[in-house]
């Protein structure tokens, strides 16, 4: 740890000694030497409040403040294990503590099955709005997590719940968590992108509002007008084209039919995901694929 300070405050941070932790000790060292071992102390009351949101038995709810600790290991490659180790304060306890998981399982397993299969027929998927298949990425993710904790075959010993995953099951696990975190963070960069078309949509809504109406001649004009940071700019997407968006000048002002591309999202390969546009009516869309982008600009330019 690298501090730097007043001389004062460093007199001062010599002279702290940490509290001694056994139950940390003991923690670290139930994961039998693994190279990368984490030690969990639940806070009891959050933890409690959280399970009480979930139709679980509050008898095995509460079995939670009589978990010590949390001893997680993960050995790694050539021979990859995961190791998980729960210490509770007596055999009884661990026993309603395996009860609590299983019944959380059970739960989480029904609920993601339940989102899996949605009673949606709103097919307006045409709006901007956080990607739909969002809820796919965390049922994935979701299922797969579910799927570990079963793997681990969690057993009572005494008063502690253990289990692992053999080096071959912890492989599967790795390679299955890859693509859903993957494909979580375009999501969530398409979500940002979306979001710097909404801000553009703002910054030129107040543009207009100082100069009679009329829209910036550029985008960058809008930086001119102050309040607003580069980054707006920049897409977080990285779809390989220069500029990051193009604007299309509207040059009939507000007689510009309300349909019509302001912004798109610039790229040089058609991104599965599709892009994002701006209307000149503020509204943000999205396209799914290039030919009906390449409709919607041909109808842009030619005025239709």
């Amino acid at each position: 740890m690298l501090l730097i300070a007043h001389r004062a405050a460093l007199d001062a941070a010599l002279k702290i000694k940490p509290a001694d932790r056994p139950d940390v000790v003991s923690a670290l060292f139930a994961s039998g030497g693994a190279p990368i071992t984490v030690a969990i102390l639940l806070p009891k009351l959050p933890t409690r409040q959280l399970l009480r949101m979930l139709p679980i038995d509050s008898d095995l709810a509460a079995s939670v403040d009589q978990v010590t600790w949390i001893s997680l290991g993960l050995y790694t490659p050539p021979k990859p294990e995961f190791l998980v180790a729960i210490q509770c304060e007596n055999a009884a306890a661990a026993k309603d503590v395996k009860a609590l998981i299983d019944a959380t399982v059970t739960f989480c397993e029904n609920m993601l099955a339940n989102m899996a299969n949605p009673n949606d027929d709103d097919d307006d998927d045409d709006e901007y709005s956080p990607p739909r298949n969002a809820d796919d990425v965390a049922i994935a993710a979701g299922m797969t997590a579910l799927g570990i904790v079963k793997d681990l075959n969690l057993q009572v010993k005494g008063n502690v719940v253990a289990g692992k995953l053999t080096d071959k099951q912890t492989t599967a696990a790795i390679e299955k968590l890859i693509p859903p975190i993957i494909e979580a963070r375009s999501l969530a960069k398409m979500a940002s992108s979306g979001m710097n078309l909404s801000n553009m949509a703002k910054a030129i809504a107040i543009h207009r509002a100082m100069n009679d109406d009329n829209f910036p001649p550029t985008l960058e004009a809008l930086l001119e007008d102050g309040g607003q940071s580069e980054l707006m700019f920049v897409n977080p997407r990285g779809l390989g084209a220069k500029p990051d968006y193009v604007y299309i000048f509207p040059p009939n002002g507000d007689a510009t039919p309300t349909h019509h591309i302001l912004v798109y999202e610039n790229y040089l390969t058609w991104p599965k995901q599709g892009i994002y546009y701006l209307r000149v009516d503020f509204a943000v869309h999205k396209v799914e694929t290039e030919e009906n982008f390449k409709n919607l600009l041909d109808s842009t330019h030619s005025g239709e």
